[in-house]
């Protein structure tokens, strides 16, 4: 057996050096899960009165706004990553994100391959929101204790599940049960009627305030920046009809930088946010509680998502661009996405605006460091399903159950450790397959890892690999596809994350650079890199005639491979160099997962094709313990 690199499960990863790389050469041709009960009531201490803001005005609100990339996803895969708002590098082929399904579950019987008709899933329980602790007032100023809010415990993750989930586990959109809130005003809470300004009264009351939306239409009148800034530790909820409409005029319903705020029971529509910018959080708040709403019909995200957020049992339904968009200026973390319904999103169709802007789906992450993503129904979003992009960290992606988007259903993109494991991923990118030009023949996949993998070296070693482990997937274009760019890494043209170097390593925007990037050890951590990912205890169906592929060898893939490397003029990764690491150097495997269908490999690069029997032997020695039923 013959490799070209020693094997990098260490911290530094493969070293790209001279006399490692280029020496091997081809002898082929070219699950139910338990839960712990809802939280019913959220616990939160009433803190003193602190000073009123006013509302913003015109250019004061736009901190939420995420990173925008104009790189193109198309052609050679060279492009860059655009930020949570647009990532141009993603390397796929075309698009294809017109049209698509109807944003309604597929029909079909109950079960693996249908839609849920009844029944409702089990709860959980929140993992924390914030506490208060009352300090001695400072500087002698007087007035009496001081009330500052403390963040809770990051969110611990969930059980680990032992299998995939059979029916969604979140179907939430439309069911009263999970979604009426109190009929009446909670004891001490404030009652505001449709007829008052929320805003006004929120200014009115102190933090810590519990607010009670009777039922009606709530409107933030007409000017284009009418919103709710709430005050630390406030509380928002909605009688059942509680509806709080943007009328088509206001940008954002709840803004700015208080901690620790519930938000439960609403309907929140009709908002116009700009895109790559959100409608509720849209500052991306620290420690919200965002439960048992639905966000439906605005424009942009419809709700960004901040560090120690919780955000489940909602409907995140027909937004313009993202059900959820997961970013925040400085760096978030410890954010928790579970059982929410995410269906319908990027109606704008921003790839027909924008093109290649890589800026659609279902919901979008973003320099995150820890995340829990799990028991959500993803699924009918004009785009990709899940999508983490630019240096996102300690992942669980477990328990989802994720169909029919046009796009690919999980996307982890210049990233790093995760555990992706025990989804449900059915009819994935089948319009995005459909949609590739002829002769392209790049394997568009359901799970898709792009410059990604293990590195101990980050989020203190949280998942120091990346583990595709125990999901069923059935019916999508393709399988999982790791693929590595060879022109894209810290300070190349082709990165349009182009603010973001790797992570966990020596490297910079000085180091680099043409003159100290050959040098160790910037040869190696320049490099986003698609290493010690491991794919395992998977099962993959297909029914070619099920999915519309009459060419074998455009679908129903598996992939690790990259390209030749050309550019810029200084790049020390130029031929194949990434190519022989990718394949043979950086420690990633398939092994013992269950194929059923017309299933083909492809290894090294785009069109070469393989046979189960070849890629299970030497050089690519891939799937060991891997058996194929072709039916």
């Amino acid at each position: 057996m013959v490799k070209t690199a020693s094997t990098a499960a260490d911290n530094g990863g493969v070293s790209l050096g001279q006399g490692q790389i280029g020496q091997a050469r081809f002898a082929t041709p070219k699950g139910a899960v338990a839960f712990l009960a809802l939280v019913v009531g959220i616990l939160l201490v009433l803190a003193s009165a602190v000073a009123v803001r006013g509302p913003t005005h015109a250019g004061s609100v736009a901190t939420g706004a995420s990173p925008a990339g104009a790189g193109s996803r198309r052609g050679t895969r060279s492009g860059g990553s655009g930020g949570s708002g647009g990532s141009g590098g993603s390397g796929l082929g075309a698009t294809g994100l017109a049209g698509g399904a109807s944003g309604q579950p597929a029909s079909g019987p109950n079960g693996i391959d249908g839609s849920v008709t009844g029944g409702q899933p089990a709860t959980t329980a929140a993992p924390g929101g914030a506490t208060t602790s009352t300090n001695p007032p400072a500087g002698g100023l007087g007035g009496g204790p001081t009330t500052t809010t403390k963040l809770a415990v990051p969110p611990t993750l969930p059980p680990v599940t032992t299998s995939y989930p059979t029916t969604p586990p979140a179907p939430i959109c439309d069911n009263r049960a999970l979604l009426s809130g109190p009929v009446a005003p909670p004891a001490g809470s404030v009652r505001v009627d449709p007829a008052d300004n929320l805003n006004d009264i929120t200014q009115a009351h102190p933090a810590g305030t519990t607010f009670w939306l009777a039922p009606g239409t709530f409107r933030l009148g007409t000017g284009q920046y009418g919103q709710v800034i709430p005050k630390d530790n406030d509380v928002y909820l909605g009688a059942p009809g509680a509806i709080l409409d943007g009328g088509g005029l206001n940008q954002y319903a709840f803004t700015q930088h208080a901690r620790a705020v519930t938000i439960r029971f609403l309907t929140v529509q009709h908002f116009v946010s700009p895109r790559d910018q959100g409608v509720v959080n849209h500052d991306s708040g620290v420690a919200w509680v965002i439960q048992n709403n639905t966000f439906q019909n605005n424009k942009g995200a419809s709700v960004m998502v901040g560090p120690n957020d919780l955000v489940s049992y909602n409907c995140l339904r027909n937004n313009g661009q993202y059900g959820f968009n997961a970013f925040e200026a400085n760096g978030d973390a410890n954010v928790t996405l579970d059982h929410n319904e995410i269906v319908g999103n990027n109606t704008d169709n921003w790839e027909t605006q924008v093109d290649g802007c890589g800026c659609t789906g279902g919901g979008k992450f973003w320099n995150v460091a820890g995340a829990a993503v799990t028991n959500n129904w993803v699924h009918n979003n004009h785009g990709p399903g899940l999508w983490a992009d630019t240096n996102n960290a300690g992942f669980d992606i477990e328990g989802n159950y994720i169909a029919d988007n046009d796009g690919m259903g999980i996307i982890y993109e210049i990233s790093y450790n995760a555990r992706i494991a025990n989804n449900t991923l059915l009819r994935n990118a089948i319009v995005q397959g459909h949609a590739a030009k002829p002769g392209d023949t790049f394997p568009i996949p359901a799970i898709y890892i792009s410059e990604s993998g293990g590195d101990a070296r980050v989020f203190g070693g949280r998942y120091s690999t990346l583990m595709i482990t125990g999901n069923y997937l059935k019916d999508n274009w393709g399988g999982v596809t790791l693929w590595e760019n060879a022109d894209r890494f810290c300070g190349s043209p082709a990165n349009t994350s182009a603010t973001f170097c790797t992570l966990g390593g020596s490297a910079s925007f000085t180091t680099c650079v043409s003159g100290t990037i050959t040098q160790a050890p910037y040869l190696s951590d320049c490099r986003w890199k698609t290493k010690n990912v491991t794919v395992s205890n998977n099962d993959f169906l297909v029914n070619l005639a099920a999915i519309g592929c009459t060419t074998q060898g455009t679908c129903a893939q598996q992939a690790v491979l990259s390209q030749v490397g050309t550019s810029p003029s200084w790049s020390p990764y130029m031929g194949d160099k990434v190519q022989q690491a990718i394949t043979f150097g950086q420690n990633n495997h398939f092994s013992g997962n269950r194929y059923h269908g017309s299933w083909r490999f492809t290894g090294f690069e785009t069109g070469r094709t393989l046979a189960l029997g070849a890629w299970q032997a030497a050089p690519f020695d891939q799937d060991a313990g891997s058996a194929l039923q072709a039916t």
